[in-house]
């Protein structure tokens, strides 16, 4: 057959189609009648695994017309490019492999592009939702010649054609200058706008020869990510195709992404992108537009008032959980307060965003609430009986509240695109300032009134030293990451000195030793390398208020851990040190022997038996029924192996989504939980576990800062000069 006899290429592409392939083929053959000869059939086989292939290729040895080949490529972007490479006729047409032809209607189609010679022949097409009542019957061209603007106005509001490939017939020619892309899906979607603006005659007709069947298990009725990200892509493409003639019609598209596409979109500057153009469909502009549907001008209303829910809520539940680690140090009471109703308004922004709700596969929020489901399962078994849940009760009750900040964490980081809505960066560094001023003023005070270590609004000097630790961290990588200036960097030093100087008056030595180290390890993963300047200028400021505090502070401390070493080697555990080893000796043996969980009482009356045979331990008893000092010990004795890998998991995941993400704020976070709980229990504790879980909400999906120059206090005013 000569190649200038082709008037008409038919590409059908298939993958694993063997249940509808032989009726499409068959219309097909019934569309053509004796016409076929000039057309060309190009069927392409993808991949399939079922009975795909021979039936293609028992049609392509039955038809003359027909060429069949078969590739690996599981991508219809690329079967396409394939088939449009392959194809010789002057027009292209495409034909899905699950639809149907209506019987006589290509002759007709064929005479009209022959004759006529459109770039672009546009046809309605009729879905099909029931084929036993849909309309079969061919009833002959409805033309009309349209211009390119009327066409492309057509095309944005739906009103009779939409970006499909499948039913159209188009110039060779202008498929071959609008190269197809690579995607699984809305291929055809990112090529129809070009093509609409490169056609010069458009002529479309509203009597459809095709029947375009919707089927539950189609591509477009399956989203995914990576779906709505070509989706996505095509629409940016399209917008900036079309330009400002017809950017409020474009609106509309952006606004269905909004309100059906956006769970599946994880991107951050997709996001802010769509957020965008969203407001921009709040304008007056886009209101009195009269090419602008009213339908989807009042979803553009709809839209503004449950945004505006939505971000009030979240704006509500971050400024909430900042004010509850203002008054974490100076006011349990209301720091539990600021905590709930945070989250009370998380849960509401949940139920207000629940259309919008993505869950998932992995998230830390998970692993936190999974530490509350274990304590609160194990309490409501062994205690069953237990009205009140007797010594269970504590373990329940911090089980509560992990499973509720976890529920603030997953709402604060699920929707975090509200965050571009205000400058939270500024919120965080206000509110960890304040709550850094009047803990440090309040210990002060403390210390001035005669308490001899500062224990703050905790009354106990240990819990109260590792959430100060992990409050000045996070607020000396806050200054760190905000405008270089002299006053920020005076006030950098200022903050890691007086950190340092207020935890030694606190007496706790864990906090003692790791918090320069944590402040040292901040500064290494956020700038990866060392500044010799900055870092002698904060040693002689630490040096000078170490030997300030040597005498009162440091050397006591000091030999009373030489001391309390020395007598818990010579048999004598009463000592601070002491204790927490007895725990730690006694809670390791009692779950070597009871790896599958305890009660409190039980663990009681087990350490009391190995007491028996150990006496210098026996100091363990008098804390035994309050925790091990440690959280892994703690878990482990009661709630098992279960209990210990729950929060093992929870260290795994937190270090190293943190390292993956490059997210310094949560690797510190997550080394002062697991520093300071090998010396206590973060996560037992009340204060402790809200404030983490707060810190982990606001700061999780905080996004990498890209390092500059370290602080410099000296070089900084020379190099501000000097721009």
């Amino acid at each position: 057959m000569p190649t200038q006899n082709v008037i008409l290429s038919i590409i059908i592409a298939a993958h694993n189609s063997d249940e509808y392939l032989q009726d499409t083929l068959q219309s097909l053959l019934a569309a053509l009648g004796a016409d076929i000869g000039r057309c060309e059939i190009i069927l392409v086989n993808d991949a399939s695994s079922d009975g795909t292939a021979s039936i293609l290729r028992a049609f392509a040895q039955s038809t003359p017309q027909a060429h069949y080949y078969a590739v690996e490529f599981t991508n219809l972007g690329k079967v396409r490019s394939f088939a449009l490479a392959h194809s010789q006729g002057e027009y292209v047409t495409m034909f899905d492999s699950d639809d149907l032809l209506k019987s006589g209607s290509l002759g007709e189609i064929l005479t009209f592009l022959a004759q006529k010679k459109p770039s672009l022949l546009l046809t309605k097409l009729q879905e099909v939702r029931d084929l036993g009542t849909a309309d079969k019957t061919w009833k002959g061209l409805k033309t009309k010649t349209l211009l390119a603007d009327e066409a492309i106005t057509r095309f944005l509001i739906h009103k009779d054609f939409q970006a499909h490939l499948i039913g159209q017939f188009i110039h060779r020619d202008l498929l071959l200058s609008s190269p197809m892309p690579d995607f699984t899906c809305y291929e055809d979607f990112y090529i129809f706008p070009e093509i609409l603006t490169k056609a010069t005659t458009i002529v479309f007709s509203s009597e459809s020869h095709y029947l375009y069947i919707k089927r539950a298990d189609s591509l477009s009725n399956s989203p995914s990510e990576k779906k709505i990200h070509n989706l996505f892509v095509c629409t940016e493409k399209m917008d900036a195709l079309f330009g400002k003639k017809f950017h409020d019609l474009v609106l509309c598209h952006w606004l269905d992404i909004q309100l059906k596409r956006k769970k599946w979109i994880t991107d951050r500057e997709q996001l802010n992108t769509l957020q965008e153009k969203v407001q921009e469909t709040r304008r007056i502009r886009f209101f009195i537009n009269p090419s602008v549907r009213f339908s989807y001008k009042k979803k553009a209303a709809v839209s503004l008032y449950r945004d505006k829910i939505g971000q009030g809520l979240y704006l509500a539940s971050f400024l909430l959980a900042i004010l509850s680690v203002v008054f974490t140090l100076i006011s349990t009471s209301i720091q539990r307060e600021l905590f709930y109703f945070s989250g009370y308004a998380a849960l509401l922004g949940l139920f207000a965003e629940r259309k919008n709700l993505k869950w998932p596969k992995k998230d830390l929020s998970y692993a936190i609430m999974l530490i509350g489901v274990v304590k609160i399962i194990w309490t409501l078994i062994l205690y069953r009986h237990e009205h009140t849940y007797a010594l269970g009760f504590i373990q329940l009750n911090s089980g509560k509240k992990l499973i509720f900040g976890g529920a603030l964490i997953f709402y604060i980081t699920q929707f975090s695109h509200y965050l571009a809505s205000f400058n939270y960066r500024k919120y965080l560094l206000s509110g960890f300032a304040l709550a850094f001023v009047l803990a440090t003023g309040y210990g002060l005070y403390q210390i001035h009134h005669g308490m001899d270590r500062i224990a703050l609004s905790t009354n106990r000097a240990t819990i109260a030293a590792y959430i100060y630790s992990a409050l000045s961290i996070l607020l000396i990588y806050l200054l760190l990451i905000f405008k270089k200036t002299v006053n920020h960097h005076i006030t950098l030093m200022a903050v890691i000195t007086i950190s340092f100087l207020v935890i030694i008056m606190m007496g706790t030595r864990a906090a003692i030793l790791a918090h320069l180290l944590m402040i040292s390890l901040m500064m290494l993963f956020h700038f990866r390398k060392i500044y010799l300047k900055p870092l002698l200028i904060v040693m002689v400021l630490l040096g000078f208020g170490v030997g300030m505090s040597y005498g009162k502070y440091i050397k006591p401390k000091i030999e009373q851990t030489d001391s309390e070493i020395a007598l818990y080697q010579n048999g004598n555990d009463q000592s601070s040190l002491g204790s927490r080893f007895s725990l730690w000796y006694v809670g390791l043996n009692i779950f070597s022997q009871h790896p599958f969980g305890n009660t409190v009482e039980g663990r009681h009356m087990q350490a009391a038996e190995i007491i028996v045979h150990d006496p210098g331990n026996r100091t363990a008893m008098e804390y035994i029924d309050t925790h091990l000092h440690n959280e892994l010990l703690e878990a482990a004795s009661l709630q098992g192996i279960v209990g210990l890998l729950t929060v093992v998991l929870f260290y795994v995941y937190i270090i190293s989504q943190s390292l993956v993400r490059k997210n310094t704020p949560m690797l510190l976070i997550g080394c002062c939980i697991i520093v300071y709980g090998l010396s206590d229990v973060l996560l037992v504790s009340s204060e402790s576990i809200l404030f983490f879980m707060v810190c982990i909400a606001l700061f999780t999906k905080m996004p990498p800062v890209k390092a500059s120059a370290a602080p410099n206090p000296v070089g900084s005013r020379l190099i501000r000069h000097a721009n």
